[in-house]
Order: structure tokens, then sequence, then C-alpha cells
């Protein structure tokens, strides 16, 4: 299975709202070590006005939720979808390319996460990208910077830029079981693209928080992560900043829970706590959507 889309998903159809809801819910039980009440659903009692996803208390503490599902860039959803359609391809060409592969080594070839290749063009590009992979192979050498080099493709309508690199044998093993596996990555500025759908997060969501706040509630902004992409962006410090420079006087704390592995991660920071690098040693929780069960990442 390709790597980028081998990644852990809920079941199609799940309301992922709701179990999120369920973690941030679990996590700050655990964290002021008091029982949460059950939960109740203003945005769909309360019909009359704009409502948060969800109310609840611990302890004299009460909270109001409010859930978004943030994009890793813009346009992912549809990416997604054409990814989905190479599966098959890639998978298969990912087996041709690992019976190459000696066994001191392993390779990774990065794809644009947001892919040009129109629909009739689909077997020609599939067909040059493995013969451009196969001819390059035996050129790479075993260290930097001679282990990586980029290509460009370009077939009839179609365009793509692949990044080639060639690794020690167990390099990779946390992200494939091949010796030859692809990833996606980005194709555009990554950190302008996580700043922009973050930011447009807490406008869309700060208003409803505010009117919580304002009503005595701890107003927790909640987003839904799950990347499809390699990145080594942390959303939880973008959004710590634009807490910080923008949103204190209506949001509380921003809380990025990480969906893409069997064991989720929640990263929060307060409108209180500047956004460091440090803060991951408090501020990072692990929640088990199985059980329903949060604990803090343990630190060496």
């Amino acid at each position: 299975m390709i790597a980028f889309l081998q990644q852990y998903r809920t079941a199609p159809g799940a309301n992922t709202e709701a179990m999120c809801i369920a973690a941030i819910r679990a996590q700050l039980a655990a964290e002021f070590r008091e029982n949460a009440s059950r939960p109740t659903k203003p945005d769909r009692e309360e019909r009359t006005k704009p409502a948060v996803d969800a109310r609840f208390s611990i302890g004299s503490r009460r909270f109001a939720i409010e859930h978004t599902k943030l994009p890793t860039y813009s346009g992912e959803f549809d990416a997604d979808a054409k990814w989905r359609g190479l599966k098959d391809s890639l998978e298969a060409m990912e087996d041709r390319l690992s019976l190459l592969v000696d066994k001191d080594s392993s390779y990774e070839a990065w794809l644009p996460a947001c892919p040009r290749i129109a629909r009739a063009d689909r077997g020609n590009l599939l067909a040059l990208l493995e013969e451009r992979i196969r001819h390059l192979m035996p050129t790479l050498g075993t260290t930097f910077p001679q282990n990586v080099l980029a290509t460009q493709l370009n077939s009839r309508q179609s365009e793509m830029r692949v990044r080639l690199g060639r690794y020690p044998a167990d390099f990779l093993r946390y992200r494939s079981t091949k010796p030859f596996h692809f990833e996606r990555a980005p194709d555009f500025s990554e950190s302008g693209e996580r700043h922009a759908t973050i930011l447009g997060a807490f406008k869309a969501k700060a208003r409803k928080l505010a009117l919580e706040r304002r009503a005595g509630r701890v107003s927790v902004l909640v987003l839904e992560w799950s990347p499809t992409i390699a990145t080594p962006y942390i959303p939880v410090l973008v959004a710590g900043e634009i807490l910080q420079q923008l949103f204190r006087d209506s949001v509380d704390r921003v809380a990025v829970i990480c969906t893409a592995e069997r064991i989720w991660s929640i990263q929060h920071i307060d409108g209180s706590q500047p956004p460091t690098r440090d803060i991951f040693k408090t501020n990072w929780w692990l929640y088990d959507p199985e059980t329903e069960r949060a604990w803090q990442r343990p630190w060496v």
C-alpha cells in the first residue's frame, strides 16, 4: 500500500466531529483530573441562533467546543480524489520498482500533492514516470547531495515534478515496508497555505466562541487535522500564533487533533501561553478513539 494512502482513517461516513469532541472532552478531563459531564449539542438544539458544537462541564469549569476539519492545503479533498484514482497503478509500480533495489538501499519518490494530470493523459504520464525512475535509480549516490535529485515530467496535457531519493535500507522503514515507495509532498508554499487555512478556521468560528466566552464558558476551537502529505509543519504552532495575535478576546484555547494514526495526538495552546516549541512537553496528549482514553505524552 502506498504510504500516503496507508495512514489510519476513521471508517467512511464516521462522525468525526463527535469523535473529536469526545477526544477533547477526555483530554480535558484527564488534564483537570475530574470527570466530564455528558455533552450537549447546542448547534442542533438551538435553531434560532448560531450555536457551538458542544458544551460540557468539568468540575466548576464550563466548556464550549467548536470543531472544524482543517485541510492540509487548499484543494486537498479534490486532490485526494485524484490520487485515489491512481492508487492501484502506483502500488503496482512500487512493486515493480522494488525489484530493482539492492539489499542495502531504499528509495523514495516524492510526487506533487496537487497533481496536474489530465484524465485522458494518465496512462502516458505514468509510463513516463516509471521509465524516468528506472533510468535515474542507478545514477544516485549514497550520500547527500548525490543521493537526491529532481526531475520534470511533461506529457501532452499533463506535467509532474518528481523528487527521487536513495537512502540506507532501514532509513524509511517507518513509512513503508517496500524498498521503493511513493510519498506525496508539497508543491506549493506550505507555510503560506497552513496560515491561510487556520486563519480561515478562526474567522469562521470566532463569533460563536466569543458569545460563549461572554457567558462564562471556556471557549475551545478544535482543529481536526489528518495530513495526507509528507510535511514537517506543525499546525499548533501556527494556530497558537494566530490565537495570540488576533483572537485572544474570543478564543481561550486552540487544540489540534491529528487523526492520521491509530492513536490520535492532541496539542493545544491557550491564549495566555506564548507558543514556543517547549510547550509540547506539557501540552501534548495522546488519545485512543477505541477506548476513549486520553493520557499525556511521556517525555524522556
